[in-house]
């Protein structure tokens, strides 16, 4: 026999139990409502929704603040304009907001005739110079090999960096040399005499990198970029990964009709890792 207490406290537990086990249902049926009176909110404008809506047109995707960098007076930041004809990167002032200067503009600064797309920019220490980086190729998540070229605010001079696309170009602390990954390879350009210094030289494939992470340090610790300049521009320290050890995992890459093999380093778990020194 139950006690009043009893009476009074076992359907409220039962009910609990069921609200808790429910929950996820719960939480589903209400996003659906809310995505279904936003579709037919937006429906109800006259407009079908279609598939380029959701996946090619952004219709619906989350407006943000656009990029911007601050400048090191404290006064101003930059930010990259574009549209679908004209691309700048111009200054503006903090205050208000008003611009004060253009830095790059894709009409007027050109390389070889042709107006560069920049994908984004860097600066040098002393803000005097930029490395615009275009033509955006993604590797793997966070890796992306760049079309590198070097700009000067003051007199204007533009220059391609490498024929080939380049990972983490970077200034050095004075900014008169640019290092960067190629092939598996450090390198670094001096700009005072264009002589380009190959740092590393047994760079390979899916077997030794330098300046650069193996998929794994990418993945599962979010950073690609492994090296650095020393304080006064003097030296580099990097970190170089042996792959050998690693096993080799193969996947189709759809790029045309037929997909093509493949292969990387991809230690699953318990298998060997690269050496890193």
């Amino acid at each position: 026999m139950c006690s009043s207490s009893q009476i009074i406290t076992q359907p409220v537990a039962i009910c609990f139990i069921f609200t808790f086990l429910n929950l996820n249902y719960m939480r589903s049926i209400l996003i659906f409502c809310v995505a279904l009176c936003s579709f037919t909110a937006f429906a109800g404008g006259g407009k079908n929704i279609t598939l380029e809506d959701l996946w090619k047109n952004g219709t619906f995707r989350v407006k943000d603040v656009p990029g911007f960098n601050a400048m090191k007076d404290g006064l101003h930041y930059t930010q990259k304009d574009a549209d679908k004809e004209h691309q700048s990167i111009s200054m503006y002032a903090l205050e208000d907001g008003a611009k004060t200067s253009v830095l790059f503009d894709n009409k007027v600064d050109k390389y070889r005739d042709s107006t560069l797309s920049i994908d984004g920019y860097a600066f040098s220490t002393d803000e005097h110079k930029l490395l615009l980086l275009a033509e955006g190729e993604n590797i793997y998540r966070r890796s992306v090999l760049y079309r590198t070229y070097v700009f000067d605010i003051d007199t204007h001079k533009l220059e391609l960096l490498d024929t080939a696309k380049v990972l983490h170009a970077s200034f050095s602390p004075d900014g008169t040399k640019v290092a960067f990954v190629k092939n598996n390879n450090l390198f670094y350009k001096d700009l005072k005499t264009n002589n380009l210094v190959q740092v590393t030289s047994d760079g390979a494939a899916n077997r030794i990198s330098n300046g650069n992470c193996d998929w794994v340090y990418e993945e599962e610790f979010g950073f690609t970029k492994a090296y650095e300049w020393s304080e006064d521009g003097s030296e580099l320290a990097y970190y170089r990964f042996d792959e050998t050890p690693v096993p080799e995992y193969f996947m189709a890459k759809y790029t045309g009709l037929y997909p093509e093999q493949y292969a990387y380093k991809y230690p699953k778990a318990g298998e060997n890792n690269s050496i890193i020194q």
